[in-house]
């Protein structure tokens, strides 16, 4: 989908007012076709259906920052059929040198399969008078593959012109038409628009005509204006008209599922079920003629079920590399799974179809759901529409338990009991209703929480030799997961590396002892990294005192802290799981032991656990940070700062020993000893 907000953000404010003066010369009334590099756009007047608007012309405002000053968005769309023409204008006002650099570049992406682009002016306002700055034969047609180094391909192509004679001041004018939509959508309309983005718009305009049978269901997002709503011929008309609108402000650091934006969403799918009913027909259970997949469910049925499952998800995820071709209707539709075990590849539509195939032909209960990567549980908050989710995974239910499986992940364990499975807030099951079909929060179960837990061991087993320092850092379910993943892609080495790096910026002296070693227990689905050092003058006798500090690492970087702490918004705080570290220094000798302390804090929904013992001879620091979601309100901050301070303060593990401990002495008879040498 084409949104507004995608085209400001790469630079398209700019567009259409008025009439062009007589001096210009008008685009034909009949579509002239230009094509380019085997692609091909229109460039015709503004279609009669559009109704014209005005945009400012007066001077800027004093005071006015940013390098472009945006005059107006106007978008108008028509719905005929199954098909929709947009039509988009745009004014901006470039006020700097880098503001005329990024007005004058005019880009429009757009997907020739099922979509054509119509080009109707682009020129400039110049002291009152409209010169038409179009040339069709500078437009360039190029294919727009930017996640191509992802293995993600759609045939979207960028229509790219340069505008020639542009002067700050100057107000540019930009007119295009978007005609068509994708027909694997099913003929109905939805859309998403905003009203408002971080700088500042003079005037904001959207129309949608709609052809009055057909009902649009509408929802706002963070505020209350309504359309003004009328009739047109056989169309109902609902316009927005926001004039020096307020601007975005952006906290930064919002989670997934929040959106500072004011934003309108439509559609004619009355509630979340009438998509899932849509969405149902694109995976089909066909007969798989594969010779293969015959071979694979027969190994498969010979095993228990949650073994017979893993495996099926072991071969999906790792036998079927990951590549999107998402041409045309395979934007929405999986490949079927013939054609998957042929290739070798597939994205997560051809992933789910394929386990699907896979469970059901073994008699697992299995069904496709949707989800979003990006709006997370916001989804709630939008007009139902397919075209919100970018993702699809797989439920399948086992006896009780329901799990909810991905395709697309690798490295993951070999037990349904320990596999990691990521929460997206909701995911629209495609299931007829009362089957288990809609949206449905994910709920998945505690046990399947990921945990970590670093285990420092300092030990100083002579005064005058290095002080022994050992990390075990355990990793369980989808953390595990993540660092099979690093591994695979980095090397042992490489991380060895890193960690090494990592440990001399806080110890000085410290050397490695040992390479670094990998426990992974896949059954379990836990993982173990051992670092192995060594450090010269851990300990310092300074003034008759003994001292040494050591930094834990595992807990104080995972508590996110906003950059911006006074907020309305809520903020993420890092990803759900328990991470735990627990720190010992033992010494050669006892000392006089010192108290025990403790801390504890929760600020729902985050617990913190701190405590510190020694008994003459070994102390002891754990730490416990559990983090049951991602998110914290805009209110709970002054407590998250407290609280993180606290975190920051309990990180840093030193003791002090006077000159009369047994320890000392021996130290400076050791001193003595070497000073004689």
């Amino acid at each position: 989908m084409l949104s507004t907000s995608r085209v400001l953000a790469i630079g398209l404010l700019v567009l259409a007012a008025s009439m062009a003066s007589a001096q210009s010369e008008a685009p034909p009334s009949e579509p002239a076709i230009h094509s380019f590099d085997g692609h091909s756009f229109q460039y015709s007047q503004t279609p009669g259906w559009v109704h014209p608007v005005e945009f400012d012309a007066t001077p800027t405002a004093e005071g006015r920052e940013g390098a472009v000053d945006y005059r107006l968005v106007d978008e108008q769309i028509r719905v005929r059929g199954a098909d929709t023409t947009a039509f988009r204008r745009y004014v901006t006002r470039p006020l700097t040198i880098g503001g005329v650099e990024q007005a004058s570049k005019l880009q429009v992406h757009f997907n020739p399969a099922f979509e054509q682009l119509v080009i109707h002016e682009a020129g400039v306002w110049r002291k009152g008078v409209f010169t038409s700055r179009f040339d069709a034969q500078a437009v360039r047609l190029l294919s727009a593959e930017p996640d191509s180094g992802d293995d993600i391909l759609t045939g979207e192509v960028t229509a790219l012109l340069y505008l020639k004679d542009v002067r700050s001041g100057d107000d540019i004018e930009f007119a295009y038409s978007i005609v068509g939509r994708n027909p694997t959508l099913g003929g109905r309309f939805s859309n998403w628009f905003a009203l408002n983005w971080t700088q500042p718009v003079v005037r904001r305009t959207m129309r949608i005509l709609m052809p009055h049978q057909r009902a649009l269901k509408f929802q706002n997002y963070n505020h209350d204006l309504a359309p003004i709503t009328s009739r047109l011929g056989s169309d109902t008309v609902f316009e927005w008209d926001v004039r020096e609108g307020p601007i975005m402000i952006d906290e930064g650091d919002y989670p997934a599922e929040h959106d500072a934006q004011r934003a309108v969403s439509v559609s004619e799918y009355n509630d979340w079920q009438a998509v899932a009913d849509w969405a149902q027909r694109l995976y089909p259970i066909e007969a798989v003629t594969s010779t293969e997949f015959a071979t694979l469910v027969a190994e498969l049925k010979q095993l228990p079920k949650p073994a017979a499952l893993m495996q099926a998800l072991g071969f999906v995820q790792n036998e079927i590399r990951y590549v999107s071709l998402s041409f045309g209707s395979n934007a929405f539709r999986p490949h079927r799974p013939d054609e998957v075990l042929e290739a070798r590849y597939g994205d997560c539509k051809d992933k789910t179809l394929l386990l699907l195939h896979l469970l059901q032909a073994i008699g697992i209960e299995a069904q496709p759901a949707l989800v979003s990567t990006t709006r997370g549980a916001g989804i709630v908050t939008i007009a139902p529409m397919p075209d919100i989710f970018d993702h699809v995974i797989v439920r399948a239910v086992v006896g009780d338990q329901t799990y909810w499986l991905d395709g697309t992940r690798r490295f993951q364990g070999t037990s349904l009991d320990t596999i990691g499975m990521a929460d997206f807030g909701y995911a629209l099951v495609l299931a007829p209703q009362p089957d288990g079909g809609g949206l449905k929060a994910m709920e998945i179960a505690p046990s399947y929480e990921p945990k970590q837990h670093v285990i420092e061991r300092f030990t100083v087993s002579s005064y005058d030799q290095p002080a022994r320092y050992e990390v075990d850092t355990v990793y369980e379910g989808s953390f595990a997961e993540s660092e099979r993943s690093s591994l695979a892609e980095s090397g042992r080495g490489k991380l060895e590396q890193q960690y090494l790096t990592y440990q001399k910026d806080l110890y000085k002296g410290l050397t490695l002892a040992e390479p670094l070693a990998v426990e992974d227990d896949v059954a379990r689905n836990r993982i173990v990294i051992k670092e192995r050092y060594e450090i010269a003058d851990f300990l310092t006798l300074e003034d008759g005192w003994l001292s040494y500090g050591v930094s834990p690492y595992g807990i104080e970087t995972v508590l996110q802290m906003p950059k911006k702490k006074q907020r309305t918004g809520p903020a993420y705080i890092g990803s759900p799981g328990l991470y735990k570290s627990t720190v010992t220094v033992q010494m050669p000798h006892a000392f006089i032991p010192g108290d025990d302390v403790s801390f504890q804090k929760v600020l729902d929904p985050i617990s913190y656990d701190y405590s510190q013992s020694d008994d003459g001879r070994t102390i002891t620091t754990e730490q416990s940070l559990h983090l049951r979601s991602h998110a914290l309100a805009a209110e709970a901050m002054p407590e998250l700062s407290t609280l993180h301070e606290s975190i920051a303060d309990r990180q840093w593990v030193s003791s002090v020993h006077p000159e009369n401990t047994p320890t000392v002495a021996f130290l400076r008879k050791v001193i003595m000893k070497l000073q004689e040498l």
